[in-house]
């Protein structure tokens, strides 16, 4: 489920929105390629796969709390842990 506060930071609009890089800002479809045609493809700041993972897990520790329900993220990490924590225990 969507947020308010997930919604393009241009338009407000909440259908296929995304963040660029993992930034904190929601673009939809239509803006990103607003920008991109505007201002060229080298506006947004490229980020390494170290920065985007770590912006991806601040992100995901963040909602971590959330009473929301499980995200596909949320779902994957926890088999992942249960299934380590078999490994772990058939050792």
């Amino acid at each position: 489920m969507i947020d308010e506060e997930e919604s393009c930071c241009m338009c407000g609009t909440t259908k296929f929105i995304g963040r660029i890089n993992l930034g904190e800002k929601f673009y939809c479809n239509a803006c990103q390629r607003k920008i991109t045609d505007e201002y060229g493809p080298d506006y947004f700041k490229p980020c390494s796969q170290s920065e985007f993972f770590e912006s991806m897990v601040s992100h995901m520790k963040k909602h971590d709390d959330d009473d929301e329900p499980p995200s596909m993220f949320k779902s994957l990490r926890r088999t992942l842990r249960e299934i380590d924590k078999e490994k772990r225990k058939e050792k």
